[in-house]
């Protein structure tokens, strides 16, 4: 547990990176299926939290992908797949992950991105009925076991998700880090393995619990500021 980067040769590029941590909830719980959201608003686009984390640890976006494989509880896993140059610390895209998902949160950059991805979404579930064999395919971790009416509607279902949806999916998706697994590979590397931990959080107690500060200005005006 403590060494939990295995750094490992190869004989082919690319060099690449997967990392995983667990996510304990069934393929068809609304948790899932908000942190599927999540995770998507996190990393999907040249814009996204992932990719600006990536560029600011000095680690070329090289279409790094962060979802969730969904399996029968508690084999569900947080994944995370990218390509990497060669000579790439593993810790540095580690942090980058570990800041995308912190995005999650509430006030974080990837809640702002929801909307873009639900629409996808939407567009892609509408052309997976049109397909009924594509459907059963690209749902079949969600279809056995699923309970009845799960997968009627879900664009009713995403647009039903709550606030406090997205809270607890974020909050799972942050209690996970911890657990992080990773594995980078390439030509030149020499088998070890390394200590990752989850980088300390910046933000301040306050502002880690979403708190707001309010007042009222000399001339009666109130103000409420909140992330």
């Amino acid at each position: 547990p403590k060494e939990n980067v295995e750094v490992a040769p190869a004989e082919k590029e690319p060099t690449r990176l997967l990392a995983a941590f667990p996510f304990e909830a069934p393929p068809w719980d609304d948790t899932t299926v908000a942190a599927e959201v999540l995770l998507a608003a996190a990393s999907d686009g040249k814009d996204s939290p992932l990719a600006r984390a990536l560029s600011s640890h000095g680690v070329k976006d090289n279409a790094a992908s962060l979802s969730i494989d969904p399996r029968r509880a508690p084999w569900s896993t947080v994944v995370l797949d990218t390509r990497v140059d060669p000579g790439v610390d593993p810790k540095a895209v580690l942090d980058a992950l570990c800041e995308a998902i912190r995005s999650t949160r509430p006030g974080g950059d990837a809640r702002g991105r929801i909307n873009r991805v639900l629409a996808k979404i939407a567009s892609d579930a509408a052309i997976a009925r049109d397909q009924i064999h594509y459907f059963a395919m690209l749902r079949s971790s969600s279809i056995l076991g699923s309970p009845k009416g799960s997968l009627t509607d879900e664009t009713a279902r995403l647009a039903a998700l709550q606030t406090a949806d997205w809270d607890a999916a974020s909050a799972r998706l942050i209690a996970g880090l911890p657990a992080v697994r990773a594995r980078i590979a390439g030509p030149g590397l020499a088998a070890k393995r390394v200590s990752w931990p989850p980088p300390d959080d910046v933000r301040s107690p306050a502002s880690a619990q979403g708190a707001s500060l309010a007042g009222v200005l000399a001339n009666g005006l109130r103000y409420v500021v909140r992330e």
